[in-house]
């Protein structure tokens, strides 16, 4: 898929655009392995669905009240922090994800 696509699919998720769009595009194919099917069913536009332990995106995106492209990102953070996944569940969120 081109990056003009991607970008306009995070921009209409994230309600972002320009520069934050466009880097979260840029990044968004790099994630953490296992996470290849589920950036792949994002970008298809399709149902998107992974978890860690009890960690589901939509946990994440309510959690962080944040989109489902940012809930990836997090989620992202999360697998390459095994420390951090363990906390997980304790952290307060005002609003925003981990890496997004």
């Amino acid at each position: 898929m081109n990056m003009k696509k991607i970008i306009k699919i995070i921009a209409k998720d994230t309600g972002s655009s320009g520069a934050i769009a466009r880097n979260m595009a840029e990044r968004i194919t790099n994630l953490h392995k296992d996470l290849d099917a589920a950036v792949e069913a994002y970008i298809a536009e399709k149902p998107v669905s992974f978890a860690l332990g009890d960690i589901t995106l939509e946990t994440i995106m309510k959690k962080e009240n944040c989109s489902l492209a940012e809930a990836l990102f997090s989620m992202n953070s999360l697998l390459k922090n095994p420390q951090l996944a363990e906390k997980y569940q304790s952290l307060n969120f005002r609003k925003g994800c981990l890496d997004g």
